[in-house]
């Protein structure tokens, strides 16, 4: 004889929460409306500062504009949809930083990029453009940080991710190619240094001689 029984459903329990292959996913529906609320004042925000373009344009710039802004943010701060939790979760918190760090090495190449002329050259000056360009020593450094992070990090085992079975194999000559720039800019810095040292001495002892 079957005996069906009843089970109590939990007061306390969320109505509106549903279950879906076996994981419990609560809905989001307040986080949607938040971002489309940001994402809509972006829009006018961009849309507002150009009131002189041509009609239809404004607002298609805009648009990209707008969307250009929200996957910056949603790189840098690293959060991903994690199934065994059945919601986003921030648990590589490396990603965002990794992400800045290469956001920043691209918004510095785009200003080297935009004063690499004779013209810029003219306009801001010998030793200001000189002092600009020499961020390119920062922007290498920067890339290497970026690219390490996905080569050698990001990918490996995790307890909510198994590592990829064939990880890159350009991994090594990445590194390699790139800490051998910067030991053989030392080296040159070093040299540099050096041959301007022996050249001093002899003039300041000429300079003693003199003097006497």
């Amino acid at each position: 004889m079957a005996i069906r029984t009843r089970t109590k459903k939990n007061p306390t329990q969320d109505q509106h929460t549903a279950t879906l292959a076996g994981l419990t996913v609560r809905p989001r529906w307040h986080r949607h409306l938040l971002m489309a609320l940001c994402s809509a004042g972006l829009v006018g925000v961009f849309w507002s500062t150009r009131s002189n373009w041509v009609a239809e344009m404004p607002l298609w710039k805009a648009v990209g504009d707008a969307a250009y802004v929200l996957l910056l943010a949603a790189l840098a701060l690293g959060y991903e949809f994690i199934p065994q939790l059945g919601r986003e979760a921030r648990l590589e918190p490396g990603f965002g930083l990794a992400n800045l760090i290469g956001s920043a090495a691209l918004a510095l190449a785009m200003i080297l990029g935009a004063t690499s002329s004779d013209r810029a050259l003219r306009r801001l000056r010998r030793p200001a453009w000189t002092w600009l360009h020499r961020l390119a020593q920062t922007i290498l450094v920067l890339s290497l940080l970026h690219g390490s992070y996905f080569l050698f990090i990001h990918f490996t085992e995790s307890f909510h991710k198994a590592a990829p079975p064939n990880l890159d194999w350009f991994r090594i000559p990445f590194l390699t190619a790139g800490l051998a720039v910067i030991a053989l800019q030392a080296a040159a810095l070093w040299i540099h240094d050096e041959q301007g040292a022996a050249t001093v001495a002899p003039a300041t002892s000429r300079s003693s001689r003199r003097g006497r």
